[in-house]
This record gives C-alpha cells, structure tokens and sequence, in this order.
C-alpha cells in the first residue's frame, strides 16, 4: 500500500512528463553500464553478465577444456553456477540503482511488486 509521501510523489511525477521521463532514461543508461562478473570452480570458469541480464562473455580455463567428456560436464555445471551468481550480482546492483532512483523522487520505498521482479 502506498502511504501519503509516495501518493504526493506519484502526483508530482504526473504533473511533470518530463522529469519522468529523464529519470526513465538515466535509469536505463545506469542500467547498461551495469556489469557483474561471478567465477566458479576455484577459477575455472568466469562468467560476465550486463545489468541487462544478459550473459556478455564465458572464459573456461584450460584445464576444464582439456578434460574430456567429464570435464564438459562439469564445465557445464561450472558455468551454470557462474552464471546464476553472475545474475544475482547484476540483480543487486540494477535494485540499488532503482531505490537510488526512486529516493531521488521522493519515494520511501519502491513497492514490492517492482522489486519482486529482481528476485
């Protein structure tokens, strides 16, 4: 539920399209500068994800390359680790640059139905 300050910030966002809409996109470029890097397997494998959640790079070290059907395997079940970490750190950071965001504008909090996304 929405108390009175996010009720008056909402309002005053209303009254002004433009302030929405610059804080829109200083969101969206905040967002791609966002990168998020997670390894697994003491280093075997390094994953890099953007704030967009998409996976941009995979490095597997030698050893899992030369391993065989088992290292691929578990080269596999590395990068998923790697990966899924990677993910949750860019998570972290785009829910920081929102409530930064959100503050900015005078909201207390963002609604959990905004935040929920993240999870």
């Amino acid at each position: 539920m929405f108390d009175f300050k996010t009720m008056g910030a909402i309002a005053s966002l209303l009254k002004d399209p433009g302030k929405l809409r610059d804080t829109r996109d200083r969101i969206r470029s905040r967002v791609e500068e966002v990168r998020a890097a997670a390894e697994s397997g003491g280093g075997a494998v390094r994953v890099w994800v953007s704030g967009t959640l998409k996976v941009e790079s995979i490095e597997l070290s030698p050893a899992i390359t030369s391993a065989g059907p088992e290292g691929s395997q578990m080269a596999g079940e590395l990068i998923a680790e790697a990966v899924n970490t990677a993910t949750d750190i860019a998570k972290d950071r785009v829910r920081v640059i929102l409530e930064e965001e959100a503050s900015a504008l005078g909201f207390t909090k963002i609604p959990d139905e905004i935040t929920g996304l993240l999870r």
